[in-house]
């Protein structure tokens, strides 16, 4: 019975957002060591991924780092992001996930927004919405699969003069420090 309770708790943590999983585990003593649950420190991976287009299709954008050597609860993603500052806005930001050692062609995609949704052979884990005139802080939390990769995807916009930025994009992630988790 001892061992059944001791595999309950990760169980719950993998279900609750990352805040909430470290604030279960620091719940007590016990749940803490069993947890074991620690968050790395944000690592900035890109400084400014600015884009101009002038039509709506998806653009491949980047890879998101993941930690493969131990288990990890979730991924943290953010960054500040805005599009050209006037007229209308149009700029979206996607996260798709694909399987390890899957080969896309990236250049043939449609345009598929829907977050669940099948997208470039990948399936699509985070959609935005618009993006906003004025800068603003957007975060993406993920949950991450064995053996998948995690790319940024983005629209900027049809119509001409239409530009999307992203600024500062940190990553940060809630790993189980006990390999057996």
């Amino acid at each position: 019975m001892e061992h059944l309770l001791g595999d309950i708790p990760p169980l719950i943590a993998g279900y609750l957002p990352p805040q909430d999983a470290i604030n279960f585990s620091r719940t007590c003593r016990k749940l803490n060591s069993q947890l074991s649950l620690t968050v790395t420190h944000p690592r900035q991976i890109l400084t400014n991924f600015a884009k101009r287009d002038c039509n709506n299709d998806c653009h491949y954008g980047f890879q998101i780092p993941v930690i493969s050597q131990v288990s990890v609860h979730s991924i943290l993603i953010v960054m500040n992001w805005k599009d050209q500052g006037w007229g209308n806005r149009k700029g979206r930001v996607l996260v798709v996930a694909e399987r390890e050692n899957q080969t896309n062609d990236r250049a043939s995609l449609g345009q598929r927004l829907g977050q669940g949704q099948e997208f470039a052979g990948g399936r699509v884990v985070y959609a935005s919405g618009i993006a906003p005139h004025e800068s603003q802080r957007l975060q993406i939390i993920l949950k991450p699969r064995l053996k998948e990769s995690y790319h940024i995807w983005y629209v900027v916009g049809g119509g001409g003069g239409h530009n999307l930025a992203l600024f500062n994009v940190n990553v940060q992630a809630i790993v189980f420090d006990e390999p057996s988790r």
